[in-house]
């Protein structure tokens, strides 16, 4: 598993390298927002450190190897604007690579990738680098099913969803995420696969 932290880089080593899984250093962080690149999961880190505060907070990201360019533009100016460290992750195979390890692809009934390259990896480097911490997820108030489930497959950890609770980013009728871009936006960043004013680039 590699392991790289992305500024602002406030944790390194006496001769600068960066630190290691098991590393002590990240044994004080208390809060670890699981850091997707989705727009939710940005707000819902906005939201973890205007609860907490910037200290002992990180977010962290598994990399499948074969994300888009835009997606790491985005995962490290996200990053910046909110002004605590990124720590990515990753197994160090692509998607492909699994299936053809386990001799299997993907489907709506199984899910090798997202079981192995996020969920897994995860759940480890928490496990070993900051098991008390708490776990925020980019889950919204229409997705409290998956929160209720996420708490029980985490349990005893604990699992918070700010962007379940009050005040609600609305979506429209369509469930656009525009309004959300344009809050993007609003702080300086762009968002992922858009343009400088919050909308999609035409597909």
């Amino acid at each position: 598993m590699t392991e790289t932290l992305q500024s602002p880089v406030n944790a390194t080593n006496t001769d600068g390298s960066l630190p290691r899984v098991g590393s002590s250093v990240w044994l004080g962080l208390r809060e670890i927002v699981m850091y997707s690149g989705g727009i939710c999961s940005w707000a819902t880190a906005k939201r973890v450190v205007e609860r907490h505060g910037k200290e002992n907070v990180a977010l962290l990201f598994a990399d499948t190897m074969m994300e888009d360019e835009d997606l790491y533009r985005f995962l490290d100016e996200s990053a910046d604007n909110v002004g605590v460290p990124l720590i990515k992750i990753a197994d160090g195979r692509t998607p492909w690579e699994i299936f053809d390890d386990v001799k299997a692809l993907g489907s709506t009934r199984m899910d090798p990738c997202s079981r192995i390259l996020k969920r897994e990896i995860l759940d480890r480097w928490v496990r070993d680098n900051a098991p008390d911490a708490v776990q925020h997820f980019g889950l919204d108030w229409t997705e409290t099913h998956r929160l209720e489930k996420l708490r029980a497959r985490k349990a005893p950890r604990k699992v918070e969803a700010y962007m379940t609770e009050a005040p609600h980013m609305e979506k429209p009728a369509d469930r656009s995420d525009l309004p959300w871009r344009a809050a993007l936006v609003a702080q300086g960043v762009r968002p992922y696969g858009g343009r400088s004013d919050g909308n999609r680039e035409p597909e």
